[in-house]
């Protein structure tokens, strides 16, 4: 977790990818909900990122060091419970936690 830091998804397509990949399921899922979360969020987020230092530790990893919830931990949990009520995010979501744990992985060996 130590190695979590900005400059990951700065620097690595493969980590912005999945991150954005996430960011469009949720907003996709807040579209059916009436959520006012769009495209406009990720392009937000994107310009957010940018400006970060690539050594600054991300929000995540400042969260599971001063032995917080961390976003997914908080969020994560009613993403899922909001998509068991829409077949396809019903489908998808069990899946996307082990996934996102092995991807996870794989990224951390690509950046050190």
């Amino acid at each position: 977790m130590e190695k979590i830091q900005n400059g990951l998804f700065q620097t690595l397509p493969e980590a912005r990818d999945l991150m954005e990949a996430l960011m469009q399921e949720v907003t996709a899922l807040a579209e059916i909900q009436g959520i006012d979360l769009t495209s406009r969020d990720i392009q937000e987020w994107h310009s957010f990122l940018e400006v970060l230092s690539p050594q600054g530790k991300t929000s995540m990893l400042q969260d599971i060091e001063a032995g917080r919830k961390t976003e997914v931990e908080i969020f994560g949990g009613k993403v899922v419970a909001m998509g068991r009520t829409h077949p396809f995010f019903a489908m998808i979501a069990p899946r996307r936690s082990r996934m996102i744990d092995s991807r996870v992985g794989s990224l951390l060996s690509l950046y050190s």
